[in-house]
C-alpha cells in the first residue's frame, strides 16, 4: 500500500485547536462535577461523558501530533539552512532525524487507526487507455 503525508489546512488546524480546548475545559468540568455529584442516576452518564472526551482528545492530539512535526521540520530546515556553523547544523541534522524516527510512527498509528485519509490520485494512464 503506498502511504502519503496529509497537510492539515490553517482552517483544519484551527479548527483541532478549537476542539482541544473544548474537550479540555469539558474534561476538567466533569471530573468536578464527579467529584461532587452525589446522584448515583447521573455518574453513569458523567462517566461515560468524561470517556468519551478523553478520546477525543486522544485522537485530536494524534492528529495534530503529524501536522506539527511537519512545521517543525520546516523551521528546523530553514534554521539549518541560514547557519554559519558547523556544530549548528550538525544539531539540526541530529534534531531532524529524531522527529522523523517519531513522526514516521506516529503517521503509521494515524493510517493503521483509519484516522488519516488517501488523498486523490491521478488515474493510471495505462487502465484509461485499455477502456476505449
Amino acid at each position: 500500500m503506498v502511504k502519503h503525508s496529509i497537510r492539515l489546512s490553517s482552517a483544519e488546524i484551527g479548527g483541532l485547536w478549537a476542539n482541544y480546548i473544548l474537550e479540555s475545559m469539558t474534561i476538567c468540568l466533569l471530573k468536578y462535577f464527579l467529584y461532587h455529584n452525589q446522584d448515583e442516576e447521573i455518574k453513569p452518564l458523567l462517566e461515560k461523558a468524561l470517556k468519551n472526551a478523553e478520546g477525543h482528545i486522544q485522537k485530536i492530539s494524534a492528529i495534530s501530533f503529524t501536522s506539527l512535526n511537519a512545521i517543525d521540520i520546516t523551521l528546523i530546515g530553514h534554521a539549518m539552512s541560514v547557519s554559519m556553523r558547523s556544530d549548528l547544523v550538525a544539531h539540526y541534522q541530529k534534531y531532524i532525524s529524531e522527529i522523523m524516527v517519531y513522526a514516521g510512527k506516529g503517521f503509521n498509528l494515524l493510517v493503521d487507526r483509519g484516522w488519516s485519509q488517501q488523498p486523490p490520485m491521478a488515474p493510471n494512464r495505462k487502465e484509461l487507455e485499455n477502456m476505449k
